[in-house]
């Protein structure tokens, strides 16, 4: 099985990212910002949603997954914390779950990510003490913590092989602080918990930089984007890697690279 996840920036035209990934040949494609989605996607089933903004507005974009394989229905995040549930119900579109049925590999739980920039305003949905939920050396909670603490509780109920992955707007090199480097680090340190494993850091033994900022200063050393394997796909992953930016890059497709992770067959 080849997964593939990528956020297609939806401030560009979507139909070169879309020509550059059929030619990857994914099994299971998790795509965030898309603002164009082919008429013709032979062979595919796909679903997507649009990201709800912070504004409490749907964006211009959506979330998807693509699978050779049939999509089934909705997995409902569900935490314990009840403002972390109203939270993810209020701004929809952003963690698209689907159960995905392959011939070869059975039903999977898959998450499509697209992680907003602006931190979750978790004051307008509760007073409670909230540092259970919220990373260690920060004031603000992101969407990450919410998806955490769903699947932290999702997870053991429902049972089953995960893939999770997408744009999570998380480095462990984004902090201004040690501290808050090391916050971002507890992101993956979390995920670790649940029994995943990062595929690109897994099999490169450290992050790869799948993100380009526009600002010419700035060095190119961000791994933004991560895909989690739980289960028989971490088990069996066999290789992962990050797009070649000498040619993504210089295809103005993105400022974001696809992450590619090969899983052998269990059989």
């Amino acid at each position: 099985m080849r997964v593939v996840a990528w956020n297609l920036n939806n401030r560009r035209n979507n139909q070169g990212a879309w020509d550059e990934l059929m030619a990857l040949d994914p099994d299971l494609a998790l795509i965030s910002e898309a603002n164009f989605i082919p008429d013709d996607l032979s062979g595919f089933s796909f679903y997507c949603e649009p990201a709800m903004g912070h504004n409490r507005t749907p964006r211009r974009f959506r979330t998807c997954i693509l699978a050779k394989g049939k999509i089934g229905p909705p997995i409902e995040l569900t935490a314990k914390q009840s403002w972390v549930n109203e939270g993810l119900t209020t701004f929809p579109g952003n963690f698209v779950a689907r159960k995905v049925s392959f011939e070869a590999w059975g039903d999977v739980n898959v998450v499509s990510v697209h992680m907003p920039a602006r931190p979750f305003p978790y004051k307008e949905f509760t007073s409670e003490d909230v540092t259970d939920v919220m990373l260690p050396g920060y004031r603000t909670i992101s969407m990450s913590e919410l998806l955490w603490a769903a699947l932290k509780e999702t997870m053991p109920s429902l049972g089953g092989d995960w893939i999770v992955g997408g744009d999570f707007n998380t480095s462990e090199f984004i902090g201004r602080t040690k501290r808050q480097n090391d916050a971002n680090r507890e992101v993956i340190e979390r995920m670790k918990r649940l029994g995943f494993v990062e595929a690109i850091r897994h099999i490169c033994g450290g992050p790869v930089p799948s993100w380009k900022s526009y600002r010419k200063r700035d060095i190119f050393r961000h791994q933004l984007d991560h895909l989690y394997l739980s289960g028989t796909f971490r088990v069996h992953l066999k290789s992962a890697f990050i797009g070649d930016p000498e040619h993504f890059f210089a295809m103005g497709l993105s400022d974001h690279l696809p992450l590619v992770a090969e899983i052998e067959s269990p059989h």
